[in-house]
Parts: structure tokens; C-alpha cells; sequence
């Protein structure tokens, strides 16, 4: 029996879509992990502990068994270099020396009767043409020298402008520094349990700060999801993991084709590895009674082979927006064309795209960005801001009262809020290269997004107040049960809530037929573009801009 396995490869949880064919017709089920105490949970915390005999324990927290390391005081950050300004001399301001007018005495001797003088007044003379005209000549200068002053204050002025963003930044990294060095004075020690190690082996936008490599922990992580399968498959089907199951994993996008390209990689080489490392054991258990040392030498010693094994044993990794995408267009509930955006809020990143559904009612993405910032980024800062709470505890306080996490959630926001608009612009600026020489116009394609929905899914999407809307794509949407509706679907009693995180591994799990090949946002408006050209614009005609 063929089965496909969709792996939610989570940066704070897991989840696992099994689709199979008993009696050829597909069943799809999220499969459940046992918890502490009695319970089942379709979520698997992706985090690892170490225990102090050194073995590993994955999926739960056992503090009795954990080791408990000392955290080390922040280091002082260092500051980004002041950029370099040549401010202008500074101009001479010396006032000259004011002219003074010279004025003739008002009386003169004159020789009088038997040769006595006598004062007689002077007659008036006329103007001081000389001194007037020097004056104003000195007025003149001095409005020079103030003028060139003035000038030269603009422009230092100007010139400190450019500083404000490294001022603005400087003041940031320093006050992050001041609120961690508050937290660590009352967290000076922790349990080694390991988590991020996804978003660490993934991406280079986490700092790692434990001996033990993210991707050693990954493969491990990995590792154990597809044991725990292993095991269900045979209980369940009497069939073996190795010649039954393929495996699709997801993956966060990458800021552009070189970045997703690296992702890809890294991905395919982590679910391969842990492909590999699986047949060392028969169970989850097993691996985990193995001292971590050992566990790392024995990683080690894999020889790899990441394309030929790949294609070997059915391993794919697909981009995460893409897999959410296609939970979407398998149930029909998005139409044929439109234009429309999907966010995806994670644990660790934010997924934004933009999509159409092509003539196979699959999705295709024209263009797609992702920001480092997600659930845990709002988690973190309330922490940061009350030191007095653990992550664990802020998490459980965010599901129930997410009116503390406000200062939070709107940095988020305003971050959300500039990426969307990034990628509208993008959309736009396009749009406007392709289209001379048509009849298309700006409008058409406003009037194209105008209410068109947002979509959004993933675990940051639960909370209402970290969905926002865009002036054009202003409807929002949130995929739930109703939406995916997923066929035949063997979990009977899952929390509606549950199905907006699910809907990743739902979409990895449906077989991927061909190879996904996205259109360039600029190739896709080309083609509208081209239509246009052929023949003159008819009245109504929008060339696959508005709705099928």
C-alpha cells in the first residue's frame, strides 16, 4: 500500500498527515503522539532534552532527568560603525569693521571787527554721498557672511539626517541588551531543553548558543517523527516503513531564488540524513537511550548522498506556502484564477505569497517573501518586558489573554503591515513594466486586488489581533475546518481550532504529481500582457485579471 507521509517539520511544533489507500480511495489522518499522564496530542513540541546520564529525550519535558546549565551574562553588543560624514568648513564670520561717518564741525572762526574771531555757524553741507555708499557696501557683506553661514548650517543639519537611522538602531540593539541583562538576573540558570533548532539549521537568522549543532538536533528530531511512523505503519498495516511510505517535508521560502535554493538544500540533506540514520534503530525509544555523544559520532559516520538517496527512497521537500496553498485548491475553495495573497504566521518565520490557481487547479506562486518574525518573536519580547515570566509560561498566558501581549503584537503588526505592502508594490511595479504599449492601464489591476481575500493560516493566525487586512486585499480569510474540507478524513473528534495549524501538513501529504514550477510575477503579467496586444481591448475583457 502506498502511503504518504506529510511532515509539518515545525520550528515550536510538529504535526503528521498520513494519507493512504486501503481500498483506493485516498484516507488522510493526523496522526496522534501519546502525552505525559495519559492523552493524545496531534502536536509534537520540537524540542530535545538533555538528560544527565547525557541521553536525549524528544517531544516532552521530563525535569527530574534534565540537565541544568548555567546561562552566561549577555555580551555587551557591539554597536554598528557611525557612518562616515565630511561635514563643510565652517565659513568665516568675522564681521569687517563698520564704516563711520566723519562729520565737519558746525562752526568756523571768523575774523571779526579789530581782528577778534568769532564763531560762526557753518552752513549745512550736503549729504555724505561717500559714507552712505560705503555703508551700504558693508550692509552688503555682512548679509553675505550671514547667508553663507545659514547655508552651511543646512547643510551640517542635512548631513546629520542620515545619522538618525544608526542613532535609531544603536538605541535599539542598546535597549535589547539593557531588557536581556534584566532577564538574565533572574534566569541565571535553565534546563537544557533545545528548541529553535529548525529555525537555526534552516536560516541564518538565529544565534546558537549550545554545543550540541542545530542540524545534529534536527536530524535527530527528524529521526524520531519517522520511527514513530515506522512503528504506526507496521501496527496498523503490517507493512514495511521502507517500502511503503514516501516522505514530503515542508520548508520556510528563502528572501529570494538564491536563499530558497540553500534552503532547499539544507532541508532535502537533513530529511535525507535522518532517512539514513533511521536504520540504526527499531524504535524511537532506542535512539534515545543512546548517550548524545554517541549519537553525534554515529550522524557522522552517514554517508550521503542527497540527490541519488533522495529519489531512492521518495524523500521531497516542498516550500511550506506551497503546501498550505494546496489544502486549499485540493478541496476547490479557491476558483480558477483571482488574485490573491496567503500569510502564513509560524513559530518562527512569516510566509507571505502571491498566488493564482492555474488550469490544473493547483496554485502558483508568483512571488513570495518571508520576515524572521512569528509566534515566538511576540512571545519573546512580553518576556523581555516581564523577566518574571519563562517562555512556557508567557506562552500559556498569550492563549488566554492575548490583551498583554498588545505592545507585542503590534510590532509584529507593523512589520506584517510593511511586508504586505512590499509585496503589493512589487506586484504593481510589474505590472507597469509589462504593460506599455496596451490598453491595460493601473486601474484595471486595482480594481483586479480591490477586496480580493488575505489568507492566512498557521499557529500566530489563531490570534485575531495579528491578522490584518491591505487596502486592496482587504478581506480576510482564515482557513478552517470548513475550508480545507479534507475527504475521508479519519480524525473524528479534533478541535475545529486545531485545523488552521494542520492545514501544512494536510497540504504535504497529497502526492505531488509534477514538479512545482512557479510563473515569475513579471512572466505572469507578460502573459497578460501579450493577450492584450494580440487584439484590442473589448468591453469586459480583462484578460484573466479578474475572477474566472
Amino acid at each position: 500500500m502506498d502511503i504518504t507521509l506529510g511532515l509539518d517539520f515545525g520550528t515550536h511544533q510538529s504535526k503528521l498527515c498520513m494519507r493512504y489507500m486501503p481500498n483506493n480511495e485516498p484516507l488522510y489522518e493526523f496522526l496522534e503522539f501519546p502525552i505525559d499522564g495519559g492523552g493524545k496530542s496531534v502536536f509534537l513540541p520540537s524540542e530535545i532534552q538533555i538528560n544527565k546520564d547525557d541521553t536525549i529525550r524528544i517531544g516532552s519535558v521530563d525535569f527530574k532527568k534534565c540537565v541544568i546549565k548555567s546561562i552566561p551574562k549577555p555580551k555587551k553588543p557591539i554597536l554598528p560603525p557611525q557612518p562616515k560624514i565630511t561635514y563643510p568648513k565652517e565659513p568665516d564670520r568675522t564681521i569687517p569693521r563698520e564704516p563711520k561717518e566723519i562729520r565737519p564741525p558746525e562752526f568756523v572762526w571768523d575774523s571779526g571787527i579789530g581782528g577778534k574771531k568769532k564763531k560762526k555757524k557753518k552752513k549745512p553741507s550736503k549729504n555724505n554721498e561717500y559714507f552712505i555708499r560705503e555703508h551700504r557696501k558693508w550692509e552688503e557683506k555682512c548679509q553675505i557672511i550671514e547667508q553663507k553661514h545659514r547655508r552651511w548650517e543646512y547643510e551640517c543639519r542635512m548631513l546629520d539626517l542620515k545619522l538618525i537611522p544608526w542613532r535609531r538602531r544603536c538605541k535599539e540593539i542598546q535597549s535589547d541588551y539593557e531588557r536581556r541583562c534584566v532577564y538574565w538576573e533572574t534566569h541565571q540558570t535553565e534546563y537544557r531543553i533545545l528548541k529553535y533548532f529548525k529555525q537555526a539549521a534552516l536560516t541564518e537568522t538565529l544565534h546558537w548558543n549550545d554545543e550540541i549543532q542545530p542540524d545534529m538536533l534536527s536530524i535527530w528530531y527528524i529521526t524520531y517523527l519517522l520511527l514513530f511512523v515506522k512503528r504506526v505503519v507496521k501496527e496498523r498495516f503490517g507493512e514495511k516503513f521502507e517500502e511503503s511510505v514516501s516522505v514530503q517535508m515542508g520548508i520556510p521560502s528563502g528572501l529570494n531564488d538564491e536563499i530558497s535554493q540553500e534552503i532547499h538544500h539544507r532541508g532535502l540533506k537533513l530529511l535525507v540524513t535522518a532517512r539514513l540514520f533511521m536504520g540504526f534503530f527499531d524504535n524511537p525509544e532506542d535512539m534515545c537511550r543512546i548517550p548524545y555523544p554517541r549519537l553525534i559520532d554515529m550522524t557522522k559516520c552517514l554517508n550521503v548522498n542527497v540527490k541519488k538517496d533522495a529519489d531512492e527512497f521518495g524523500l521531497i521537500v516542498i516550500p511550506e506556502a506551497f503546501a498550505g496553498l494546496q489544502s486549499l485548491t485540493n478541496s476547490r475553495r479557491l476558483t480558477r484564477g483571482n488574485l490573491h495573497l496567503l500569510v502564513d504566521i509560524g513559530g518562527g518565520t512569516t510566509d507571505i505569497a502571491f498566488f493564482t490557481i492555474n488550469e490544473s487547479l493547483k496554485p502558483s506562486i508568483h512571488t513570495m517573501i518571508s520576515f524572521h518574525k512569528g509566534l515566538n518573536f511576540v512571545i519573546e519580547q512580553y518576556v523581555l518586558s516581564n523577566p518574571n515570566y519563562s517562555i512556557e509560561e508567557a506562552r500559556e498566558r498569550l492563549f488566554l489573554n492575548t490583551n498583554e501581549f498588545n505592545s507585542a503584537i503590534s510590532i509584529f503588526k507593523k512589520e506584517l503591515e510593511k511586508r504586505i505592502s512590499e509585496v503589493v508594490t512589487h506586484i504593481g511595479t510589474e505590472y507597469c513594466m509589462v504593460i506599455k504599449g496596451t490598453s491595460l492601464s493601473i486601474t484595471d489591476l486595482i480594481n483586479a486586488m480591490e477586496n480580493r481575500p488575505i489568507v492566512y493560516c498557521g499557529g500566530g493566525s489563531l490570534y485575531e489581533n495579528m491578522r490584518v487586512s491591505h487596502e486592496y486585499f482587504s478581506e480576510k480569510r482564515l482557513i478552517d475546518k470548513d475550508m480545507l474540507n479534507i475527504p475521508h478524513l479519519q480524525n473524528k473528534n479534533l478541535n475545529r481550532v486545531l485545523f488552521t495549524i494542520l492545514a501544512t501538513a494536510y497540504g504535504l501529504s497529497i502526492p505531488l504529481e509534477t514538479e512545482i514550477k512557479n510563473i515569475d510575477v513579471r512572466k505572469f503579467w507578460s502573459v497578460i500582457a501579450d493577450g492584450a496586444r494580440i487584439e484590442k481591448k473589448e468591453k469586459g475583457n480583462d484578460y484573466g485579471l479578474q475572477d474566472d
